[in-house]
């Protein structure tokens, strides 16, 4: 036997003489919901999977080093982990609605893990290190978070901390140059802004529902995303309802924007810095960009999330790089679907630097005007 399996075994409070059987590899208990506490496990275990265990307290103080994975959902009265940081072989922790949990020690040991779902532990404080090679960090709604590691892995991709009521700040993000999307919705308390200069892979930074930032003396032109990238084809930026800067080319409600491509600096030309506010309610919005003298249409999509309900007015910065042809005097018209839900729209667009000492200096981008 290689698998032990206790299923719904409700008046199970403990299990003894696991540590006696060296060919089980995996454990599996599911809604054993009197168990209390695990003393000893499987000396070979290499699997531990414990789901709906809510009477659970602990593990054993020493876990086996050839666990290569922990899996434990709604045990919620899990209160402490032990260290991990000796298993040397672990590939995956997933800690799911563990909402007793406070602290998880020796992340920093586990070389080989990549993804961490930490998702409704809401008595998690802290995350003093992660693990060094973590690619994916996911702590939505752990409610007591105050803060993430000062330094984060430097092969970060994905970050998830939606609801974390008390998430305050987060530290500078400039070395994160693999990071792909930042997500940070409903943190009430966060009102500290990423430094995303160097990231130019970054597709996708929210901070929708973070009502501090309102709050606080930000503006959009504060909050403006790296330059563009050959690497990147588009950047999204989402923020509680900023003003348009009146540096953009402006309309309100559903009029279009229209703008005659200028002659001059055309070869320069990149892109667009497009910026809307809108309402939550709808789950998608359609930025069109169509140059009506070529007859050629770009359609971006920014997706809000079917789950959204409220009203909440947000602001959106969106960059695109140019996906049809551009050609100095061509007209091009600007607009946002559903228009219903849009209520301002502004147009900024974006060249390459003409200075040849500043491509040299690596400097980001120049923004111009349209005259």
């Amino acid at each position: 036997m290689t698998e032990l399996n206790l299923v719904k075994c409700g008046k199970l409070n403990d299990i003894q003489g696991l540590g006696n059987l060296p060919y089980i590899t995996e454990l599996y208990f599911t809604c054993c919901t009197s168990l209390q506490s695990l003393t000893v496990l499987p000396p070979n275990l290499k699997k531990l999977y414990l789901s709906g265990c809510e009477g659970l307290k602990s593990l054993p103080a020493l876990l086996p080093p050839t666990l290569e994975s922990l899996n434990a959902r709604n045990c919620i009265s899990l209160e402490k982990l032990p260290n991990l940081g000796h298993l040397q072989r672990m590939t995956e922790l997933i800690l799911v609605n563990c909402s007793s949990l406070n602290d998880v020690i020796g992340l920093g040991g586990l070389l080989d893990i990549e993804d961490l779902n930490f998702s409704g532990c809401t008595g998690l404080e802290t995350l003093i290190v992660l693990p060094p090679n973590l690619k994916r960090l996911d702590v939505d709604g752990c409610k007591r978070l105050l803060s993430l590691p000062d330094i984060l892995p430097t092969n970060l991709k994905h970050i998830f901390a939606r609801r974390c009521e008390s998430l305050e700040k987060v530290q500078n993000m400039k070395h994160l140059q693999s990071m792909i999307d930042s997500i940070f919705k409903n943190c009430s308390r966060l009102d500290d802004i990423l430094s995303v200069d160097n990231l130019f892979w970054l597709s996708l930074i929210s901070y929708q529902g973070c009502i501090n930032m309102a709050r606080a003396d930000h503006t959009l032109q504060s909050l403006i995303m790296p330059p563009f990238s050959e690497y990147r084809p588009d950047f999204t930026l989402v923020t509680p309802k900023i003003e348009i800067p009146d540096w953009f080319i402006c309309r309100k409600n559903d009029d279009p924007i229209h703008i005659d491509m200028p002659h001059t600096s055309i070869q320069r030309f990149i892109g667009f810095m497009i910026c809307f506010i809108c309402t939550s309610s709808f789950p998608s919005y359609n930025i069109v960009i169509d140059n009506q003298t070529c007859s050629s249409i770009y359609t971006h999509k920014f997706d809000n999330g079917s789950h959204t309900i409220t009203d909440e007015v947000i602001s959106v910065v969106i960059q695109v790089q140019k996906q049809i042809p551009m050609r100095g005097g061509d007209s091009i018209k600007i607009y946002g679907s559903p228009a219903s839900g849009i209520t301002n729209i502004g147009v900024y667009l974006v060249y390459k630097p003409s200075d040849e000492n500043e491509k040299k200096d690596d400097k980001p981008a120049i923004i111009e005007n349209v005259k």
